[in-house]
């Protein structure tokens, strides 16, 4: 399975890869979806990642614990990444609906 041109690895229990229906926004139950860019969607081994709305605390940050926790590979990273729900950026304590869209932003650099 492919989303957004990037090979999607199994996801821990908690987690699990979008399925196709579910790519284009059709139906399943509710799910908060990380999307991830540059460097953390190289760490995680996939573009997006789904999982069911956190029973505790439904925050921004209870999502990026859990992240922590489960994918410790992007923890480095998350520490310094920008989370954006729609169109704005939010902080840890920005509560977290069932069926958000949250897109983590790594730091980037040019010139």
């Amino acid at each position: 399975m492919t989303v957004s041109g990037s090979q999607v690895q199994q996801a821990p229990a908690a987690w699990h890869n979008p399925p196709e229906s579910q790519q284009s926004g059709e139906g399943g139950s509710a799910t908060v979806r990380i999307e991830l860019y540059g460097v953390l969607a190289e760490l995680a081994g996939a573009s997006a990642l789904e999982m069911a709305p956190p029973a505790e605390e439904a925050t921004v940050g209870a999502v990026l614990e859990r992240l922590r926790r489960d994918h410790p590979a992007l923890a480095e990273q998350l520490d310094a990444s920008a989370v954006a729900i729609g169109d704005r950026l939010v902080s840890a304590d920005t509560p977290v609906a069932a069926d958000s869209r949250l897109a983590l932003l790594p730091p980037v650099s040019g010139g």
